[in-house]
């Protein structure tokens, strides 16, 4: 799971939840973990109030994130309609092109592999 902490010294711009050099350089690429990557809850503070819930679900997919949670019960209140919202908006970055469809699928099959050693 990711944590929304910043280090300038490993990305001078964006958090560790949204950072390519933090999920994809050092995570995937420098440690060689091939697992499963989660966020935190995209709808805090530390996301919401600096990037916004479109530009935020953009940036974790292209870092490398394969599943984002989202509270929908918050501090903003219950809003059921969250997930259907980042299911819309990916997908319309990805029929955009902005993400490409690969990037999905890479997801797609660590979720499954996890799930089926789950299933064991």
């Amino acid at each position: 799971m990711t944590a929304h902490i910043f280090n300038a010294h490993l990305d001078a711009d964006y958090p560790a939840t949204l950072s390519q050099f933090t999920i994809t350089g050092i995570l995937r690429d420098q440690l060689g973990w091939d697992g499963v990557v989660i966020t935190d809850d995209m709808g805090m503070g530390a996301i919401t109030q600096h990037y916004g819930f479109e530009m935020a679900a953009e940036l974790a997919v292209v870092a490398g994130a394969d599943i984002l949670a989202y509270a929908i019960n918050s501090a903003d209140g219950f809003d059921p309609t969250i997930p259907a919202r980042a299911f819309r908006v990916i997908k319309g970055l990805v029929e955009s092109g902005v993400i490409p469809e690969s990037r999905i699928d890479q997801s797609y099959r660590r979720i499954m592999r996890l799930k089926e050693r789950l299933m064991r």
